[in-house]
């Protein structure tokens, strides 16, 4: 884990904890691109946030290609090899690509890819956890009113299982509230 913590900091940038998850890291970096884009917030200050939030997305996007570059530039150094040379970095291109966004109107930047796939990515989790939350309040009710159409032994009633229906609720609720909290 000691060789992850490089990354950290870009967690960071993103207000995420270092185990997150892809979906997760678009899920931030759509929302804190909202907030931080001069265009949208009005305020020329936030450029620089705006830059830290895509160079942090770009670069946990593509961590492994980070890490395995990594390993590679070690292996030459270790066998006394000259590494390639590089014209930039891949964090400066990243960085350069994120100040070319934050130049760009908010509008343009919404069609851009890297923003597109968070949304997608993020659209595609809301509507499985919709139809997650549906299926845990469905479920239960459909197996009740089964059991109770059926003819069951003299003294025994259906078994009505609420937990499910409720945590399909959260699961409900949850996506309302993040998408509230998104706008």
């Amino acid at each position: 884990m000691g060789g992850l913590r490089f990354f950290d900091k870009y967690y960071a940038k993103l207000g995420l904890a270092p185990d997150s998850n892809d979906a997760e890291i678009k899920s931030a970096y759509r929302r804190l691109a909202k907030i931080y884009h001069p265009d949208r917030s009005g305020n020329p200050e936030t450029r620089d946030q705006f830059i830290a939030v895509n160079e942090a997305y770009e670069i946990l996007l593509k961590r492994e290609l980070y890490i395995r570059d990594a390993i590679r530039r070690y292996k030459n150094k270790a066998k006394n090899h000259k590494s390639e040379s590089r014209q930039r970095d891949m964090g400066c291109e990243a960085r350069f690509r994120a100040a070319r966004h934050a130049d760009m109107p908010f509008d343009k930047f919404a069609k851009s890819p890297i923003y597109r796939t968070a949304v997608v990515v993020n659209s595609v989790f809301d509507y499985v956890a919709v139809i997650a939350g549906l299926v845990m309040i469905v479920a239960p009710m459909v197996s009740y009113f089964e059991d109770m159409t059926r003819l069951l032994p003299k003294g025994e009633e259906p078994d009505f299982h609420a937990v499910p229906i409720f945590i399909g609720f959260c699961f409900l609720y949850g996506v309302w509230y993040f998408q509230k909290k998104i706008e």
